[in-house]
């Protein structure tokens, strides 16, 4: 309901124009209807307020302004945004490392290396990370965590998802082993650029992997990622169907 949602976020922002979310729904609406331009010129006025409140969504509304960016490949505005977010502090925020994870893992597919930033996220990632909360963060953290060469924490963590995921019943049982652990394994495949093991991994899986969680703007990195990996192995009629 993108149309609704936008007046009902201008309509909070007549109220108090300093309402992040409000800024942050205006972000889901102009990037999913294509506004990216408009998008841009609106995030960028409000994003000097950002400042004034929780870090949390400050950095996840600089993420938003980076996905606009990066549909122009404006790859030095969103080295300005990622430098203003500061993600590569050692944040205990899962949020900020999901945020940094899923800016860096877009730019990979654009041709941008990032290994210092990996590194240094891979570092703030490990004894505080909270794995068993959602398959959509496991996935992006376990990512992180083999760009970052933290192979040992990386073989940790994935015997506690593993182990958090058998002891699940019900739907949770289904969200983990069904789709959880095939996103997250596929994802370490595409780490790898083993397309072909991307695949066996995502083909049965990417029409669910909303249950895994993350929002629209969120879970597209999964349709990408999917995309790239059918684009990889020659597949270009399901990667244009997908388009």
């Amino acid at each position: 309901k993108y149309d609704e949602s936008l007046q009902t976020a201008k309509r909070a922002l007549q109220l108090n124009e300093a309402n992040p979310w409000a800024h942050h729904t205006l972000s889901h609406v102009y990037i999913n209807k294509g506004l990216i331009n408009e998008g841009i010129h609106v995030l960028e006025h409000y994003a000097p307020l950002w400042n004034h409140f929780s870090h949390l969504i400050e950095s996840h509304n600089l993420w938003h302004l980076a996905l606009l960016y990066l549909e122009n490949l404006n790859f030095e505005k969103i080295q300005q945004v990622y430098q203003r977010a500061n993600w590569l502090h050692q944040s205990q925020c899962v949020s900020e490392q999901v945020d940094a994870t899923a800016l860096l893992w877009r730019l990979e597919m654009e041709g941008q290396q990032s290994s210092l930033q990996w590194q240094k996220l891979a570092e703030a990632i490990g004894d505080h990370a909270n794995f068993g909360a959602t398959p959509f963060i496991s996935s992006q953290l376990c990512y992180a965590l083999k760009k970052g060469t933290r192979e040992n924490v990386l073989q940790e963590a994935l015997q506690h998802i593993e182990n958090f995921a058998q002891d699940q019943i019900k739907e949770d049982r289904f969200v983990w082993k069904e789709v959880g652990l095939p996103l997250i394994y596929g994802s370490l495949a595409f780490a790898d650029k083993d397309y072909s093991k991307v695949l066996e991994y995502f083909d049965p899986i990417i029409s669910k992997v909303g249950c895994a969680g993350g929002s629209d703007a969120q879970i597209d990195l999964f349709y990408e990622t999917y995309l790239k990996s059918l684009i990889g192995v020659h597949r270009y009629r399901e990667a244009e169907s997908l388009l």
